[in-house]
């Protein structure tokens, strides 16, 4: 299986009450949580689906990025 990494500086960040912004991005060090991965069409059909993260109810956010392998 080949390795797989994030596509760098693409993505978005999704926060409370909807809003959805292109970054920035979370440096690794300052990441608390987990990874969740989901298979999506595209980053629309990503976003969408995050929107039901119980993080964004508790004042967090979700990055959503795209996996290359």
């Amino acid at each position: 299986m080949p390795p797989t990494r994030l596509v760098p500086n693409q993505g978005r960040v999704l926060k409370g009450g909807g809003v959805v912004t292109d970054g920035p991005f979370v440096e690794i060090r300052e990441r608390l949580g987990g990874l969740i991965v989901i298979r999506a069409e595209d980053l629309e059909e990503a976003t969408t689906l995050a929107h039901g993260c119980p993080a964004i109810d508790h004042g967090g956010s979700v990055e959503i990025r795209q996996v290359v392998g």
